[in-house]
């Protein structure tokens, strides 16, 4: 069994799913999204249990 670390995005058109690449690239000054430039928005990071690369169940929940 291993971890997997998961992020959304809570946009107006519903539930977005963020890849790793690009969260790590926003966190670092790489990446960017300028449709939410000048906005605050809400994001939520999941760390699952997955077999495989199904997911098993959800170990933590984190939301900013």
């Amino acid at each position: 069994m291993g971890l997997s670390i998961r992020f959304y995005l809570f946009a107006e058109d519903g539930l977005q799913a963020i890849s790793q690449r690009v969260m790590i690239g926003l966190i670092r000054g790489k990446d960017a999204m300028p449709q939410y430039a000048g906005t605050r928005q809400k994001v939520a990071d999941l760390i699952l249990e997955n077999e495989g690369k199904k997911p098993l169940r959800i170990e933590r929940v984190q939301g900013s």
